[in-house]
């Protein structure tokens, strides 16, 4: 009887450990940065290629009801993942970057949705991965700042830096 107990505690103790590890161990959010005079709205997904903005998914309404994707100008917002178990690191287990994508707030509350879909993109898209992130000490920043420069992103960390006037450090 005691043997058939502890065959039957043995995988619950090995599975407990390994759920432990994963709620104890890892990053719960990574912030980012609005060091510019814009308010950025922010969109995140797995292994994305495109940099249009899709009407159907990103709408006022949507923006209206999604607060916590907004960083007001000069401000900080930390990102964190709403999975039950887990942590960021977590995310990298199943893809190899995260797109992460930043929105003019203005432009998308005040423009047809189809017209910025066909006229506008992102502000930045960082494809960010886990090395990224260890590497900046899990904070991103808009405008990217020069220690951002090795993250890949579209466009390009010069043409970003370019576009938006940042002196380079």
């Amino acid at each position: 009887m005691i043997k058939k107990i502890v065959y039957l505690m043995l995988p619950l103790v090995f599975s407990a450990t390994s759920c432990g590890d994963l709620l104890k161990n890892g990053h719960e959010y990574f912030t980012v940065r609005n060091e510019s005079d814009r308010k950025i709205f922010f969109d995140w997904c797995t292994n994305y290629k495109d940099t249009v903005i899709r009407p159907e998914y990103i709408t006022p309404n949507v923006i209206a009801g999604n607060h916590s994707y907004i960083i007001n100008p000069s401000s900080e917002r930390e990102i964190g993942t709403e999975q039950l178990f887990g942590r960021i690191e977590k995310l990298f287990n199943e893809t190899e970057y995260i797109s992460f994508m930043l929105f003019d707030y203005n432009l998308l509350m005040n423009e047809d949705p189809e017209t910025i879909a066909q006229n506008y993109m992102v502000l930045v898209r960082y494809d960010i991965t886990l090395d990224d992130l260890n590497r900046t000490n899990w904070t991103l920043h808009f405008p990217p700042t020069p220690d951002m420069k090795g993250i890949h992103m579209y466009p390009p960390y010069d043409e970003v830096i370019m576009k938006y006037d940042c002196p380079q450090k």
